[in-house]
């Protein structure tokens, strides 16, 4: 990502950084989903490890009951970001060319 930005703020002329905007902004979102989804994927390990070791200090049931109980606290602890009055104006970006 750094040698693509570095190669189309310095090296690319300005009018075909204008051509290829929508372009960029669309690889720019690729990599914004792709980050969402390691994040994801490290998380859910997190919480399999975590559900591992209640269950092997205490058992099954009491595992899938504490991780439950997380589960929900996380959730309602999240939900009032995810309301849409909550929602802020996205900042417009200020990178030369982009």
């Amino acid at each position: 990502m750094l040698a693509d930005d570095t190669l189309a703020g310095r090296f690319v002329p300005q009018h075909w950084r204008d051509r290829l905007s929508p372009w960029l902004r669309l690889l720019l979102a690729g990599h914004a989903l792709g980050l969402q989804s390691s994040g994801t994927l490290a998380m859910q390990g997190v919480g399999a490890a975590l559900a591992g070791l209640v269950a092997e200090r205490t058992g099954p049931g009491t595992a899938m009951a504490v991780m439950a109980a997380i589960s929900v606290t996380v959730t309602l602890l999240l939900a009032p970001g995810l309301r849409s009055g909550a929602r802020t104006t996205p900042v417009a970006s200020t990178a030369p060319g982009i």
